[in-house]
């Protein structure tokens, strides 16, 4: 009985044993199936780097009587050969020829040259298997106005109310003439198979040939792209303090013009924001606000005792800088703008008035970052209006209004710091 119990224990640890094992087989045997590849040997990938400078590609759908290829499968394989530095021959086999297809591509692989390789490409877009239950390898594409083959779906759809998604599939061979014995020239020095989840057959095209070395003496240098001419925009924002120093202005009594003098505006710190738009290569379109505060001394013989007036100026302005980018850190820079100027006393017998105000800058920008920098700034403000333009006003017949005489210039500094957004 113990015997009996003893060989049934040894029976179910076998036919465990074996499930396990064909379980290890089944998945081994599933991933060769997926994906396989034969590498170039040391010896042969060294001599295809140096010999090798021309490939002669074909590219088919098998099962496709008329062996026709994709359009983009042809792109991305000489794209992919020329920049290793191959020159790309393209083929087509033409069964018209009354040559069945394998002795077509023998014949070619016995005419090589030592400095040529033959490729062939066999490329599918299959439907994927895993979600869909019936007819999974039939051909999914719509021939298009040039003769190529297009998949009809891109993304997941529904067809018959099953999920349907697509995937390529791509066997890359190469053969070369100069193995020993010659018998060799008709079995592939490289192979690899490549799937891609995608309906990209140019991607897995890419993939396949990944294990291609590189060609020691290039015959194709793929230039890299020029520079591009349109400058992307960037954006500044500068958060800038400084000082504008003292000024003149003649003025005279809006009723009584004969009674002349000056007011004076004493020197005071300024702050403001100034926000910069590059849209052409060296040039920036700005757009600023700067305020401040001083003190206003009117000389006039009726005034001379009356003291210090506040005012405000408030300058909105637009305009343009140009920059003389030296390097990545240093940029001088010179500019004009043009704006308006409130000007408030800050009097309740007095009105704000507005003058035109015209600028022009210089000063230099360093970044300290590509997203943080400073500038320092020297500028010239000039304030323009006509003849007896409103300047201390009044409606109050009591109050004494003046009127501005002459434009006014001023000069200042200031200094900031620069954050900027985008390229």
């Amino acid at each position: 009985m113990n015997q009996l119990h003893r060989s049934q224990g040894i029976s179910i640890k076998t036919a465990t044993s074996f499930k396990l094992l064909f379980l290890l087989v089944s998945l081994l045997m599933i991933r060769i199936e997926g994906s396989f590849a034969q590498r170039f040997d040391h010896e042969d990938r060294m001599r295809f780097a140096d010999s090798v400078t021309r490939v002669i590609v074909w590219t088919y759908l098998p099962g496709d009587t008329g062996f026709q290829g994709y359009r983009d499968a042809v792109t991305a394989l000489k794209m992919t050969l020329n920049k290793k530095g191959y020159e790309a021959i393209v083929v087509m086999y033409d069964k018209k020829q009354g040559v069945p297809a394998q002795i077509w591509k023998n014949n070619i692989i016995s005419s090589l040259k030592k400095n040529e390789a033959f490729l062939e490409v066999a490329t599918l877009i299959k439907k994927d298997t895993s979600i869909v239950s019936y007819d999974p390898y039939s051909h999914v594409y719509i021939i298009n106005p040039y003769g190529n083959r297009i998949v009809s779906r891109d993304r997941p759809g529904l067809s018959d109310s099953v999920l349907t998604r697509y995937f390529s599939e791509v066997v890359s061979k190469i053969y070369v003439n100069w193995r020993i014995p010659p018998e060799l020239a008709f079995i592939a020095v490289y192979s690899k198979k490549e799937k891609v989840a995608l309906p990209d057959i140019g991607l897995a095209v890419t993939y396949s040939l990944s294990a291609i070395p590189r060609s020691s003496h290039p015959v194709v240098i793929v230039a890299s792209a020029p520079p591009s001419k349109n400058i992307q925009t960037r954006l500044e924002f500068t958060f800038f303090g400084g000082y504008i120093g003292a000024s003149r202005m003649d003025v005279a009594k809006e009723y009584e013009p004969s009674v002349r003098g000056t007011a004076k505006f004493a020197g005071n710190a300024q702050y403001g924001l100034e926000a910069s738009i590059g849209l052409i290569k060296h040039v920036d379109i700005l757009i600023l606000y700067r305020r401040l505060q001083t003190m206003i001394r009117v000389n006039t013989p009726d005034l001379i005792g009356y003291g210090e007036i506040t005012s405000i100026q408030n300058f909105y302005e637009v305009g343009a800088n140009y920059n003389f980018t030296l390097n990545k850190v240093i940029s001088p820079y010179i500019g004009v703008s043009i704006g308006a100027l409130n000007f408030v006393p800050k009097n309740r017998y007095f009105r704000d008035v507005w003058y035109l105000i015209t600028s022009a800058q210089g000063g230099v920008k360093f970044y300290l970052s590509k997203r943080i920098g400073l500038r320092l700034q020297a500028e010239m403000l000039y304030q323009g209006h006509p003849t007896n333009a409103p300047f201390l006003y009044s409606d109050d017949i009591f109050n004494r209004p003046y009127s501005a005489m002459s434009n006014m210039l001023q000069f200042g500094f200031s200094g900031g710091f620069i954050f900027r957004v985008g390229n």
